[in-house]
């Protein structure tokens, strides 16, 4: 059971409350962690039969709700069990190489997650939001929790992977969403989707964010 649920809540309570929806977890696993969040379900966390659901954004949707966007590459990465807490956690160490929305004044950068399916057991996780070393992405992510760390908007959804399927050849962008189950306001309905690639350069991307960024300057 969570050791300290205030702790639990006031930690990951910026995140889930920024995205507008929470992640997927396991009620078998992490079902304390749906009576602790029961007071974000009006906002962002949705609990269903199937555990938290998430509601899905777009790219215009993370460009207007993040804090800060960046083009950075995976440096580091460490899990971590956090027993006060009953969760894994991950830090990962980024190398900004450019800042699209609010530019923090530092080449590197740590961020957060709390993984999507814990095994409190055998204290595994999976989470459809992953990072490798040397991987390179554009970030979504919302300002800082209570212990001075960002996380990615939305989990999954707010992490752009930028990929070569041969060196030289055009930049491939995609989403993988697998993992998340998606929760439809207006129908009720759940919903699943894996990867989804994106039918742009990255140059297409940094141009239409900025416009949504000017967008929102504008307002």
């Amino acid at each position: 059971m969570v050791a300290n649920t205030e702790a639990f809540f006031q930690r990951w309570n910026g995140a889930f409350y920024i995205t507008g929806g929470g992640a997927f977890m396991t009620l078998k696993k992490l079902f304390y962690h749906i009576i602790v969040c029961v007071g974000l379900t009006m906002t962002c966390l949705i609990p269903t039969a199937y555990g938290l659901t998430m509601i899905e954004m777009g790219i215009e949707e993370l460009a207007l709700r993040a804090d800060c966007i960046v083009l950075a590459r995976c440096i580091a990465k460490r899990d971590v069990w956090d027993p006060y807490v009953a969760s894994v956690e991950t830090f990962v160490t980024l190398h900004v190489d450019e800042y699209w929305k609010n530019h923090l004044g530092t080449e590197e950068l740590t961020i957060r997650h709390i993984n999507n399916y814990i095994d409190i057991e055998e204290q595994d996780a999976y989470d459809g939001l992953t990072f490798l070393p040397d991987e390179e992405a554009v970030l979504f992510l919302t300002g800082k929790d209570p212990e001075g760390y960002r996380h990615v908007l939305g989990l999954a959804q707010g992490k752009i992977l930028i990929t070569q399927e041969e060196p030289g050849t055009a930049n491939r962008l995609s989403r993988d969403l697998d993992g998340i189950i998606f929760h439809d306001l207006e129908t009720g309905k759940l919903y699943q989707k894996k990867e989804e690639v994106m039918h742009m350069s990255l140059d297409e991307l940094r141009q239409s964010i900025s416009g949504f960024v000017l967008k929102e300057r504008l307002r």
